[in-house]
């Protein structure tokens, strides 16, 4: 059996790796981007069905019938349910309109959904303990 010599190869391997490297980097960065972009699109579709229902006599119920209405068409679009949507949407405005720095943090870096998660349990919910640690 062959064992691994713990070498890197090649200055031709290394130069690949590198080159690999940049390219993964560089979709992570459009990724990121796009990810911030989808967010603040989906914040202002429930600004939209905010602005929809205000003034209804039922606003909670005109709100959700609104909301339902643009989750239905983005759902289309995204490929995922409504309900899917509008809990995206839901997010999206918890991370938009109250504490734009963290969208405008996020575009340019690297995050994960996981951590855009966790942005939305730390800034949404500040101080959450669980377990006796905060939520991160």
């Amino acid at each position: 059996m062959d064992e691994y010599s713990g070498s890197m190869g090649s200055d031709a391997d290394v130069a690949a790796l590198v080159s690999i490297v940049g390219e993964v980097e560089a979709a992570v960065v459009l990724l990121t981007a796009a990810q911030v972009a989808e967010v603040r699109a989906l914040a202002a579709a429930g600004q939209l069905a905010a602005r929809q229902a205000a003034g209804s006599p039922a606003a909670v119920r005109a709100h959700d019938m609104a909301l339902r209405s643009v989750a239905a068409e983005l759902g289309g679009v995204l490929r995922v349910t409504d309900r899917t949507v509008q809990s995206r949407i839901d997010e999206a405005r918890d991370l938009v309109v109250l504490p734009t720095d963290v969208v405008d943090a996020v575009d340019g870096c690297s995050a994960s959904d996981a951590g855009v998660g966790s942005m939305v349990i730390v800034v949404v919910q500040p101080g959450v303990v669980a377990g006796g640690s905060l939520l991160v």
